[in-house]
């Protein structure tokens, strides 16, 4: 019976890696240095005040400036509301850098959490279903053990993470913790 020969058969990963359509992609490009820069280009400045959903207006949230949820009608300056969303992030900094004592959690981390809090809450993100007694979730305790993996999987997984409001779905939810991982992982 015929035997190919084995010579010549073997390609080296150089030349696999420059044929058309065998490169890896690699992960999609950065395309935020932090949860300022994220932040801003999801909430979009508004000067006045404005129910983001249905759920939000049902429940009387007005969003205004960049991203600030008040039970109020307002109008903002774009002044003002980076002002406004500059201390807000701080503050959550603050808040992580007290909380996570136990671990170090490198810029990059921090940035991504600090927009997910902004958006999602404190309670949020800390408790389950936002109240104390409920437990921490469980991406908060990854977090505690520096496992990123599991907390991003907790945090941004389209299923999983922070992409709900009122029980449903959004595309924009999505769209930011898909962001805020890739920010988490650079």
């Amino acid at each position: 019976s015929f035997q190919p020969s084995q010579e010549g058969i073997e390609v080296s990963s150089e030349v696999v890696e420059t044929l058309p359509g065998t490169a890896p992609e690699g992960p999609p490009k950065m395309k935020y240095g932090n949860a300022l820069e994220l932040t801003k280009d999801f909430e979009k400045f508004r000067s006045k005040s404005y129910h983001a959903t249905d759920y939000e207006k049902e429940k009387g949230i007005w969003t205004g400036g960049y991203g600030n949820q008040t039970s109020k009608k307002r109008t903002w300056t774009e002044e003002e509301a980076e002002k406004d969303l500059i201390g807000r992030l701080d503050k959550i900094g603050g808040r992580l850098e007290k909380e996570f004592t136990e671990i170090d959690l490198p810029t990059n981390k921090r940035e991504a959490l600090k927009s997910l809090i902004d958006n999602t809450g404190w309670n949020n993100f800390k408790y389950k279903k936002g109240k104390k007694e409920n437990g921490l979730t469980e991406a908060y305790k990854a977090l505690q053990k520096g496992d990123w993996e599991k907390a991003a999987h907790e945090l941004f997984d389209e299923d999983v993470g922070f992409t709900k409001q009122g029980g449903k779905k959004l595309a924009g939810l999505v769209r930011r913790r898909k962001d805020e991982e890739r920010l988490f992982f650079n």
